[in-house]
């Protein structure tokens, strides 16, 4: 006796096979059109917001579904990636995007204890608020300590290509 999908379209185990394999087509063209589509969605959700128009602050206040909170959050969030100071330089640049994305993190601990009964879900929230808490006072520590730094090296190290750079006699 032959297995069942082994066979011709003639046979029965034929056509099982034929419809077996359209189907998983079918299923793989579905499957990427879905993750396709689910991408993009998530790509344009920072996009929601007009970039032109500054956020204000995140306000937490049940006045707002938790749903709209969390769309305000994210959005504050991605505009302040988008806008954070970039100057090429990889720490530097890491540290200005972090900023707004772990106070993103902070908005969205806010809501979900406006929101959530679950103890272990407000301990972790109230965790995040104090961690990345921490985190961006460190991090603008940095930058405030780095930028100083960057300044004392640009005064002392003129540059000889830079017509306007103070020189060494």
């Amino acid at each position: 006796m032959k297995p069942l999908f082994l066979g011709n379209k003639s046979t029965s185990g034929g056509r099982v096979m034929a419809w077996f394999a359209k189907t998983v087509v079918v299923l793989g063209v579905l499957s990427l059109a879905i993750a396709s589509n689910a991408q993009e969605m998530h790509h344009q959700h920072g996009n929601m917001e007009s970039s032109d128009k500054k956020l204000g602050p995140f306000i937490a206040s049940t006045d707002k579904p938790f749903a709209e909170l969390m769309d305000s959050a994210m959005a504050i969030m991605d505009q302040g990636m988008s806008q954070a100071p970039m100057n090429g330089d990889a720490d530097h640049d890491f540290v200005t995007m972090m900023i707004p994305h772990h106070q993103g993190a902070v908005d969205m601990a806010k809501a979900i204890l406006l929101y959530s009964k679950d103890t272990e879900l407000r301990n972790l929230a109230q965790g995040i608020l104090v961690e990345q808490d921490i985190e961006i006072k460190r991090m603008q520590l940095w930058l405030q300590h780095h930028s100083k730094k960057k300044a004392a090296v640009s005064v002392s190290q003129p540059d000889s290509n830079n017509p306007i750079s103070p020189t060494k006699d």
